[in-house]
């Protein structure tokens, strides 16, 4: 599994990027062999208006197709990437279960 941190127009503080890489595959790593990529964009919410909040994009790609995609917005990075997280992982889950529930005819 794969995870690709990008920013736009936003900085991150030292070692942020290892930690949110760590907090996704704490929340997606039991998924990763259903798993290609993690991407997750980080952008400025408010543009110049100064605020500072975070927009954060996770787009998670499955095997063999198919992604999930959560976002959501916070002035804080911590918050975001562990708002986001948790809900891909929710999502991914229900969306494999969806896949072996149609492979076995329910």
């Amino acid at each position: 599994m794969r995870i690709e941190v990008t920013k736009r127009n936003v900085t991150l503080a030292e070692g942020m990027r290892d930690w949110v890489e760590r907090r996704l595959q704490f929340a997606v790593g039991r998924f990763s062999t259903q798993i290609r990529t993690v991407s997750v964009v980080f952008s400025d919410a408010n543009g110049h208006r100064g605020r500072g909040d975070k927009h954060c994009r996770l787009r998670i790609m499955l095997n063999p197709s198919g992604e999930v995609v959560v976002e959501d917005t916070d002035p804080s990075v911590v918050e975001v990437v562990s708002i986001v997280a948790e809900r891909a992982a929710r999502s991914v889950n229900r969306e494999l279960e969806r896949r072996r529930e149609g492979r076995s005819g329910s």
